[in-house]
């Protein structure tokens, strides 16, 4: 999995340390935990530092790095270049992967509170007919004769 899509020129240095922290093994991930030595990294190699710029649909501050194309995005204002050219890394699972475990634990919640009630239902010699034996049925009998 690649961190910028390839026509990426803008990127958020959070998010390049939190991707290079995620997949990365051995040095490298010291480079990504570090944010000197990930800034000096993104200077050498010709990036423009942004700042941190408001991006209004997340709320947020992203620190905001502009990779290639720099004559392209002269003339925008880092307010704009953040809003309308931005797109932040999705770090986390697929919307799919989350969906599923979110079903999951809904099950599995649902299976937990059934066998809650169920268990007391037994606690409390209500069984299910499916339970009862003849044993069960003649105790109800005689209950219902008594309160007759």
């Amino acid at each position: 999995m690649e961190p910028f899509a390839l026509g990426s020129d803008v990127i958020c240095s959070y998010e390049l340390g939190r991707y290079i922290e995620k997949h990365c093994k051995g040095q490298l991930v010291k480079y990504g935990s570090n944010t000197k030595t990930l800034k000096k990294s993104l200077q050498e190699i010709g990036a423009t530092e942004l700042g941190q710029v408001l991006h209004k649909a997340r709320n947020e501050k992203p620190t905001l790095w502009i990779i290639r194309n720099h004559k392209i995005y002269e003339s925008m204002s880092p307010t704009k270049i953040c809003n309308e050219v931005w797109s932040p890394l999705v770090l986390e699972e697929s919307p799919e992967k989350k969906i599923e475990e979110r079903v999951t634990k809904h099950f599995m919640d649902n299976q937990v509170a059934f066998g809650k009630k169920y268990e007391e239902n037994i606690l409390k010699k209500n069984k299910p007919n499916f339970l009862k034996d003849k044993e069960d049925y003649r105790a109800e009998a005689r209950a219902k004769e008594f309160d007759e």
